[in-house]
């Protein structure tokens, strides 16, 4: 399981490379912006924590998988926009928050097991999945917007966002996006050379092991 993966090294990304190819399962949660994500304060800089990323991704991965994620766009859904407290004109008042989703079992595929017995899933600021062309692995959506739905600029949510403006704004595409997906079918690997090199230039390769797996570059994996 990798929850909200930034950053992470080569060696990282091989391990989960080959465990996939292997048969493995992975259960990933990525997120073009996530607002639990705090950075460190700088009081040399103040406006450092707001200019930091608060986004997670594994491009690498995600490529030779066949799917993608755009890093600077979140889903909107203006059927299930969840109310929300917001002052208008001085008033408190209840506003329809586009990027705050309360999903129902409407939204959810039923026929697969991972989603089956859900019944109501709440999302915030959530990510739009899709299948990358001339991908190799079949893509199944597993929970889907309304057709009510609207691509949202991070840029217009990342700094004091105006729920009421964004309601105003709001003009549905007419179509659903994907917010979870399951993957299946065979993929390929994110490193057709092998294993990567060591971080540091200076240090010797690693000395075989026994025991040690095979590098593999084109196997059909099971689930991701």
């Amino acid at each position: 399981m990798l929850v909200h993966p930034k950053n992470l090294s080569d060696a990282t990304l091989y391990a989960i490379d080959q465990f996939v190819l292997g048969g493995g399962k992975a259960l990933v949660f990525v997120d073009p912006y996530c607002e639990n994500d705090q950075p460190p304060q700088d009081p040399n800089n103040p406006m450092a924590q707001y200019m930091a990323q608060r986004g997670s991704a594994i491009p690498k991965l995600f490529d030779s998988w066949g799917v993608q994620m755009p890093s600077d766009k979140i889903a909107g859904d203006k059927k299930n926009a969840l109310p929300i407290p917001w002052n208008v004109r001085g008033t408190r008042e209840m506003i329809n928050y586009v990027a705050f989703l309360g999903l129902s079992d409407d939204d959810v595929n039923k026929s697969e097991v991972p989603t089956s017995q859900l019944k109501r899933v709440n999302m915030a600021m959530v990510g739009i999945l899709e299948p990358k062309a001339g991908a190799t692995t079949s893509f199944t959506p597993l929970i889907e917007t309304s057709q009510e739905s609207m691509e949202i600029a991070t840029s217009q949510i990342q700094f004091s966002p105006d729920p009421a403006k964004l309601l105003a704004d709001f003009f549905p595409s007419g179509k659903k996006m994907t917010l979870a997906a399951r993957l299946t079918g065979p993929a390929k690997t994110a490193f057709p050379d092998g294993k990567p090199a060591p971080a540091d230039p200076a240090a010797p390769p690693p000395a075989k092991k026994d025991g040690d797996k095979p590098h593999l570059r084109n196997r059909p994996a099971r689930s991701t």
